[in-house]
């Protein structure tokens, strides 16, 4: 898999599942990644606090990524970087590890609005 495929789909699925989680939960009262009040403040060391358009705070999160990648040319002499899983099929791949961070809003809660929509 391309690296730059890996990143998307592996931020859509973490998106995605927040999503389901946060449906799924919210009319047992668990809210996931709530709004904050001009109350709370997590740990600055970690997240930072945003002002969303709609005038929402939320919580910035970094996603951390720590990736073993390949880098090899094709016969047609295209270079390209590959995330590792499991063995390596060429003999000119060179394996190297790379971490980096995204920071990240994740969907919010808003544990005030009506269960059928808890985005509101």
């Amino acid at each position: 898999m391309e690296l730059k495929d890996f990143i998307s789909e592996t931020l859509k699925e973490i998106v995605n599942g927040i999503e389901a989680a946060q449906w799924d939960t919210a009319e047992k009262g668990a809210y996931i990644n709530p709004v904050l009040s001009c109350d709370a403040f997590p740990d600055p060391s970690t997240s930072s606090i945003i002002r969303l358009r709609n005038g929402l705070r939320t919580v910035v999160q970094p996603i951390h990524f720590d990736v073993c990648i390949t880098s090899s040319e094709s016969k047609s002499g295209k270079a390209g970087i590959k995330v590792v899983s499991g063995n390596i099929e060429s003999s000119t791949a060179t394996e190297s590890r790379i971490k980096f961070v995204i920071p990240i809003s994740l969907p919010i809660m808003n544990p005030y609005a009506p269960f059928d929509n808890p985005y509101e």
